[in-house]
C-alpha cells in the first residue's frame, strides 16, 4: 500500500501506424477484420484525450491528487518482418492460435512489402504522475 503523500508513476506505450501512408494503414485494418473478425471488433476506439482523462479520473477515485500527465512522442520505420515481430510482443497477439497467427502475419508482411517494405510507427508514451492523499 502506498503511504500518504507517496508518489506513483504510470507509463503507457501507445504505438500507432502513421497516417503518412493511409493506403497501407487501411489495408492493415482490413486484414485485422479479415483474420480476427470478432476479436478485432473488441478494440476500443477512443481519443488519446479521453484515455488520459480516464486515467486521471481513476487516479482521483483511488485517492490521488496533484495529477500530472506528460506525453513523449517519437517515430520509427519498420520493415514487414520487424512489424510482425513487434506485433508478437502484445499479449493479445501472443494469445492467438497458430491457425490464426500464421496467415494473419503472412498477410501483414506481404501488405507492407507491397508498400516499399516500410511502415512508419508513431510512438506515444504517456507518463501519469500523482501523489497519494
Amino acid at each position: 500500500m502506498l503511504k500518504k503523500e507517496g508518489a506513483i508513476a504510470l507509463f503507457w506505450n501507445r504505438p500507432t501506424i502513421s497516417d503518412s501512408n493511409m493506403d497501407l494503414k487501411d489495408e492493415i485494418q482490413l486484414l485485422y477484420k479479415k483474420h480476427l473478425g470478432e476479436l478485432d471488433s473488441q478494440r476500443v476506439s477512443q481519443s488519446k484525450e479521453e484515455m488520459y482523462l480516464q486515467v486521471d479520473l481513476e487516479l482521483e477515485r483511488y485517492g490521488f491528487e496533484d495529477i500530472r500527465t506528460k506525453i513523449y512522442q517519437s517515430s520509427r520505420a519498420l520493415t514487414g518482418e520487424e512489424y510482425v515481430d513487434f506485433l508478437c510482443t502484445y499479449s493479445d497477439h501472443m494469445a492467438l492460435s497458430e491457425s490464426l497467427k500464421n496467415p494473419f502475419y503472412n498477410d501483414i508482411r506481404n501488405a507492407i512489402r507491397e508498400h516499399d517494405d516500410i511502415v512508419e510507427i508513431l510512438d506515444t508514451a504517456d507518463l501519469h504522475l500523482a501523489r497519494k492523499q
